[in-house]
């Protein structure tokens, strides 16, 4: 059915109930279709304020427990309709470091290890 609300819950592991961290803003009550949205995690507009005061207290707080959330599969995005008001559909967020961050690793670590070798090459 059309959703009545969604949400990113925080910070439980995988079938646990979390409390709302971030609220879905202009989510359409269509039964389908996509919805995409930007939220600026510095701004305490973008969170539900009892999962500020949950985190600590302050918007710093509510950031970082999220992403520590998100960085250890501790949170979910819920969506709920009339017909399920409890949630309809559920699944877990996973993130995954995008590929140039590995890029970026392995080019520091080659050129750690090429400075090493040059070292040990010239102490001999």
């Amino acid at each position: 059915g059309p959703t009545a609300a969604g949400h990113i819950h925080c910070c439980a592991p995988v079938g646990a109930n979390a409390i709302v961290a971030v609220p879905f803003l202009g989510l359409p009550a269509s039964a389908s279709g996509t919805y995409m949205n930007t939220v600026d995690l510095t701004l305490a507009s973008t969170y539900n304020s009892a999962f500020i005061t949950a985190s600590g207290g302050t918007v710093a707080d509510a950031e970082a427990s999220l992403i520590a959330g998100l960085n250890t599969g501790n949170t979910y995005a819920n969506l709920h309709t009339a017909e399920f008001p409890g949630g309809e559909i559920r699944g877990q967020i996973a993130t995954t470091p995008e590929p140039s961050t590995f890029l970026l690793l392995g080019t520091g670590l080659v050129g750690v290890a090429e400075t090493l070798r040059r070292r040990v090459k010239a102490s001999l």
